[in-house]
């Protein structure tokens, strides 16, 4: 059947011994649906299981409607499912009545796999990290069960789309992964686990009798945004009952919560700015900030580690949380780590020898990164803090780049987003210069068609149709046309002459362009 079944009801004892803490359980006794005993939960999940045709783990385990499903089979699937398993986000609003725990875990043990796996899920949706013990003893789980649709860049119009043969062991791993718990990245996922039982133990003897930690907060977020970044309501609702729920933690604790799970993107969407994170790094105060992309141990949860990087970016974007007598400290770590941050903040801070901290930064700055987004960095704020001092400096790196085949975007197309949306009169001034430059020419096709739709944008009328924009094609596509091009390939002439035609008049039309969007206007 399944696993060690001494080692599972052990572990069913230390699960059951942690639930009676939970608000769940102390809300339920006056609820004889939630205390369904085990032998009609088996029941009930028997009937589900013969009614599923398959289970969209995927969208499952961020809690999503299933995608690339037509209509009636998504509304089908999840009336089926939703009978056994709610979702984790309605008692948020609706209180749902969801299977106990204690009725849950004998099912771990049943001999219908497919019971297992919804014995899975029902301990999965709850969102609650102490239950991922009785989730772990199924990895090795090698019985067949239901299967999943792949998602399809095209799904078809009617019917489903293939249909992936998982395991229960394959299940219980991947809710394992949505925790972190596994971080080989070469590792498949095959049907066996390999190392993810030593994994996890190592994972939970660091976390075992703790209460929160950042990555379960993570989850949650995740979960309620359905994995997208892109909120509406409800999931925007969703999100801010989980800020609310991490409002409440202790200071320092929360405040580092927020900044690596919230940041940056959801600060915007759920509070319209950026201000409750700012205001989080504030009460942090810059030694701790310091510490924190030193590296330094700030607080003991164990996975500060794993969003340690998306905390740094998010302050070092915000210069007014350090203070200056940290300059030498950043200029310091920027060395060492060789990242473009540190300088510019550096360089805001100490305003006097801006120039050097920057000139500094670009040639110390780490060089590997395809889309050389460091050196754009370092260029944009070389604009805004020292104007057009290193302009030909600039200019010499701009049409110097070497364009890397398949690298989306350009680093020409990223200083040109930069310099657009901040759009100041130096800005402006240099973009004049790139325009003007004869070098303009011959520039590629993406950074051409990012700067073309930035201008749209900025004049009174557009200076290329965008419907025109949209419509220009090749073969090789637009990232790659710059090398096709310089490859002296014979294939696709007519394509090739129209495309190139078509980009010199562009070109033409952004320098005639300028007198909307010069500097002094």
């Amino acid at each position: 059947m399944c696993g060690n079944s001494r080692r599972l009801n052990m572990m069913a004892l230390v699960v059951l011994a942690v639930t009676v803490t939970l608000p769940h359980a102390r809300a339920a006794s006056a609820d004889p649906v939630r205390w369904m005993p085990a032998d009609k939960l088996e029941s009930r999940f028997l009937e589900v299981a013969n009614q599923m045709e398959f289970f969209a783990i995927g969208d499952f385990l961020y809690d999503r409607k299933p995608m690339g499903l037509g209509q009636d089979a998504t509304d089908a699937y999840l009336q089926t499912v939703r009978s056994a398993i709610p979702s984790a986000h309605a008692e948020r609003f609706d209180r749902y009545r969801d299977p106990p725990v204690e009725s849950v875990i004998p099912l771990l043990e049943h001999g219908d796999p497919k019971v297992r796996t919804l014995a899975l899920a029902a301990l999965f949706q709850r969102e609650d990290p102490h239950l991922l013990p009785a989730i772990a003893a199924l990895i090795d789980d090698d019985a067949e069960t239901f299967g999943s649709p792949v998602l399809l860049a095209n799904p078809p119009l009617h019917g489903l789309p293939p249909i992936e043969q998982k395991t229960v062991g394959q299940i219980a791993q991947s809710m394992l992964r949505i925790y972190q718990v596994h971080r080989d990245p070469h590792d498949r996922w095959r049907t066996r686990s390999g190392g993810l039982e030593q994994q996890f133990a190592a994972y939970w003897s660091e976390r075992a009798d703790r209460k929160h930690c950042i990555g379960w907060w993570d989850v949650r977020v995740t979960r309620a945004t359905g994995g997208s970044r892109s909120l509406r309501d409800p999931a925007r609702q969703r999100v801010h009952f989980v800020f609310e729920q991490i409002n409440g933690l202790p200071p320092v604790e929360r405040e580092l919560t927020m900044l690596a799970v919230l940041s940056p993107d959801y600060d915007r969407i759920i509070f319209d700015q950026t201000t409750e994170l700012i205001d989080a790094a504030r009460r942090l105060g810059p030694e701790r900030l310091l510490a924190l992309i030193r590296g330094d141990p700030v607080i003991d949860d164990p996975d500060l580690p794993l969003f340690r990087g998306r905390i740094e970016r998010f302050v070092l974007e915000h210069p007014v949380l350090f203070h200056p007598n940290q300059t030498e400290a950043l200029l310091e770590h920027g060395r060492r780590s060789r990242l473009s941050q540190p300088f510019v903040v550096a360089a805001h801070l100490d305003r006097p020898n801006a120039r050097t901290h920057l000139v500094e930064g670009f040639e110390v700055a780490d060089r590997s990164d395809p889309f050389d987004r460091h050196r754009v960095r370092i260029a944009a704020a070389l604009l805004e803090l020292c104007g057009l001092t290193e302009e030909e400096a600039l200019l010499e790196w701009f049409y110097d780049q070497r364009l890397r085949p398949g690298a989306i975007p350009t680093p020409r197309a990223l200083l040109i987003e930069r310099l657009t949306e901040r759009f100041s009169a130096d800005d402006r001034r240099f973009l004049e210069k790139v325009v003007m430059d004869t070098r303009f020419d011959t520039i590629d096709w993406m950074t051409l068609a990012r700067l073309l739709r930035a201008l749209n944008n900025k004049c009174l009328e557009p200076v290329v149709d965008p419907d025109d924009l949209r419509r220009l094609r090749h073969p090789v596509g637009e990232s790659r046309f710059h090398h096709f091009v310089e490859s002296g390939s014979t294939e696709h002439q007519e394509e090739t002459r129209m495309v190139k035609q078509t980009l010199a008049e562009w070109r033409q039309r952004v320098r005639e362009s300028v007198d909307c969007w010069r500097a002094d206007r």
